[in-house]
């Protein structure tokens, strides 16, 4: 193959992605992401702190962060239930007076 061609070949490769993807808006970057454990991660600059740690015995389903409020659904003893957040440090379960901090863990 002569370098000519494989110059180009080298462009146009390179320019088929960004031609694709011209158009479509980038997807929000996550605010949070869970663990098997229990433990929820909100991002932190480029990497992950410990957000709160709900413990292996309660089971994370998902996490909506489509709004201000970042809404946490778990499952515990076959009952589930949210948790509200609306920076990541503090959670409450909607409603409540009581909330969980980064520095608690949900005990069974």
């Amino acid at each position: 193959m002569h370098r000519r061609h494989l110059l180009l070949g080298l462009a146009f490769a390179a320019a088929v992605p960004a031609y694709s993807l011209a158009g479509i808006p980038a997807a929000p970057a996550s605010r949070f992401r869970w663990t098997a454990d229990g433990r929820v991660l909100r991002r932190h600059g480029a990497g992950w702190v410990d957000s709160i740690n709900l413990g292996p015995n309660i089971e994370i389903l998902d996490i909506d962060e489509t709004g201000p409020i970042a809404r946490l659904l778990v499952r515990h003893a076959g009952h589930r239930f949210e948790l509200h957040s609306s920076d990541g440090r503090r959670w409450m379960t909607p409603g409540a007076a009581a909330s969980f901090s980064s520095s608690e863990a949900i005990s069974s």
